[in-house]
């Protein structure tokens, strides 16, 4: 029988996110740019899927329950130290820009850091670097902004890093119509409570989903009780929570009248 040359297989990309809606991006994302993908939702669920088969580039997030991208980052590299095995590349998804948090990402043994939202161009040359061997590029700094401003959102920019994948955004936004109140109302019980940790957390998360639809005001103001949370203050965060209440209404009653087609 004639023989025929075997062919390429395809890159496997392991995709690290707890949150849903950014999970459904990147893989979306990933799968059109060509690679398989396998899911999952914390960094101890990535270390059990490593044990099981190999993967030739990991998208950490950075910030996840159970265990987060920093320390399932140091145990991979841990593990292929004492086993002898080459070292994946470890992509890390962060909403942070900041230089502190970026050497910390590297300190872990990550590769480079990605931003998020990411444009799925910035998304295929960073994976493409890393199938190479080569870092990434410096993210785009003008995109990883396209949450932020003082607009309700910017529906053009968030589609365009998505590359005019406008069924993408369009199940995002669906999905936002059910998940901001169940958001909303486990941010306010935290800020209630005075739970610091809590406010951190889910302040963290809406401001990544807010940043999906480049929702403008309201992913600054997750973004301010973010860092309340972080540091224990939380004396004016019931005022700012009541604004970022205010701003997501508005954002839903705009993503309602723009799904059906007004």
């Amino acid at each position: 029988m004639p023989t025929t040359d075997a062919e390429p297989r395809t890159p496997r990309v392991l995709l690290a996110e707890d949150t849903p809606s950014n999970a459904m991006v990147l893989q979306r994302l990933v799968e059109r740019l060509g690679y398989s993908v396998v899911v999952v939702g914390d960094g101890r669920a990535a270390l059990e899927a490593l044990e099981r088969e190999p993967f030739d580039v990991i998208l950490m997030d950075v910030h996840m329950p159970t265990m987060d991208g920093l320390e399932a980052t140091r145990e991979i590299r841990s593990r292929e130290r004492a086993r002898g095995l080459p070292p994946v590349p470890i992509l890390a998804l962060t909403g942070s820009t900041r230089d502190e948090h970026r050497f910390l990402c590297i300190e872990a043994g990550m590769n480079a850091t990605l931003p998020k939202p990411i444009a799925k161009q910035e998304l295929g040359r960073a994976i493409a670097a890393a199938l190479a061997g080569s870092s990434p590029e410096p993210a785009d700094a003008e995109l990883h902004a396209a949450g932020q401003g003082t607009a309700i959102r910017d529906r053009d920019r968030a589609l365009a890093a998505l590359a005019g994948e406008s069924e993408i955004l369009e199940e995002v936004e669906r999905r936002m119509l059910e998940e901001v109140p169940a958001i909303l109302a486990r941010l306010g019980s935290a800020v209630g409570s005075r739970l610091a940790r809590d406010v951190e957390a889910e302040a963290h998360a809406f401001k990544s989903l807010l940043r999906l639809v480049a929702a403008g005001g309201a992913a600054e103001l997750a973004e301010k009780l973010e860092e309340m949370g972080q540091k224990g203050q939380l004396d004016t965060a019931p005022a700012t929570l009541a604004e970022l209440q205010s701003r997501s209404a508005d954002l839903l009653r705009e993503i309602r009248r723009d799904l059906a087609g007004g």
